[in-house]
């Protein structure tokens, strides 16, 4: 082999190399939503935390089981919310209880699309047995510039637990509630999609280059090479 064809021989090898590495990679990442998958599905289902376990250490995804009073006169009403194709507000309201307050996300109700309207929402003026999951905190998509009501219930584009925490004292997490709770209302998601497929893929097509690039060079090198060498034989 002559220098020209070391020098792509060694160029085809770094990319073969390359191409390996970046499949790798996406094996891993792959591994990795399934791992995660385990671990919180591990947390949904573990024993819930009661008010004697509660702390603020390593709580997402762990059930949580309280009981306390809802304030009635102030909550949150989030816009853009979806179920089953019909547009709707989440209703993020404020528990008292023995360990302090909380934002619960009690769920979804419907309303008209694009339409700023104060539905009619149930307020339960009793002591409820809340059951729920702590749902992990995550920055708003977009910053939070749109205007905000100053009277309750206050209106908001997006969740920004961080937000609701501040105005009101509560705990900065927010508790989301299960079906099976008192005051629930159509409750908000309590799943999440894990889909390694997209990893697979990539891995797959990472390694179909890496294979054609091997596939290339024998063809057009070294194959060419050999009758090469035959005819001068």
């Amino acid at each position: 082999m002559d220098r020209k064809h070391r020098a792509l021989a060694i160029q085809a090898g770094v990319a073969i190399l390359v191409t390996i590495c970046l499949g790798a990679w996406q094996v891993t990442r792959a591994l990795a939503k399934y791992e995660q998958k385990r671990d919180i599905e591990s947390r949904l289902s573990s024993a819930p935390l009661t008010v004697a376990d509660f702390a603020y250490d390593d709580l997402d995804y762990r059930q949580f089981v309280v009981r306390g009073r809802l304030d009635s006169t102030r909550y949150f009403l989030v816009h853009g919310q979806y179920h089953e194709g019909r547009n709707g507000l989440w209703v993020m309201g404020l528990i008292d209880t023995d360990v302090g307050r909380f934002i619960v996300n009690r769920g979804w109700i419907s309303v008209p699309a694009n339409a700023r309207v104060e539905p009619a929402i149930s307020q339960p003026d009793r002591t409820l047995d809340i059951k729920g999951v702590f749902w992990p905190y995550s920055e708003p998509t977009r910053p939070n510039d749109e205007p905000l009501d100053h009277e309750w219930p206050i209106h908001l584009p997006h969740p920004d637990i961080q937000f609701m925490a501040g105005r009101t004292g509560a705990h900065s997490i927010e508790l989301r509630l299960s079906g099976e709770s008192d005051g629930v209302l159509i409750p908000a998601p309590l799943k999440l999609e894990f889909s390694a497929a997209m990893h697979w893929s990539y891995a797959v097509q990472w390694l179909f280059i890496g294979a054609l690039i091997a596939g290339g060079f024998w063809f057009f090198i070294i194959r060419r090479d050999d009758k090469e060498d035959k005819y001068d034989d």
